[in-house]
């Protein structure tokens, strides 16, 4: 099985392909996602769903919900494809 990999500035560039509008500033590891003006249960969602398109990585609510900021999103999804 191959190992993917993944650099968290690609990370943020496929995280900020998400959303309509750009984050205030631009998103960086510190951002807390959640402060983007269109975040809602539904960009929760859409989210998620891009993990799973993006890196084949499935991520709950819970884990979401666990989350702060941009760099806790990253070290899940990459904690994830290292198994």
């Amino acid at each position: 099985m191959e190992t993917k990999s993944v650099e968290i500035q690609s990370f943020i560039d496929h995280l900020s392909d998400k959303f309509d509008s750009p984050f205030p500033g631009g998103f960086k590891p510190a951002s807390r996602f959640r402060e983007h003006p269109e975040w809602s249960s539904l960009q929760a969602l859409v989210v998620v769903v891009g993990f799973e398109e993006d890196y084949g990585v499935p991520v709950t609510a819970d884990e979401l919900r666990g989350s702060t900021t941009v760099e806790d999103l990253f070290n899940l999804v990459a904690g994830k494809l290292q198994i």
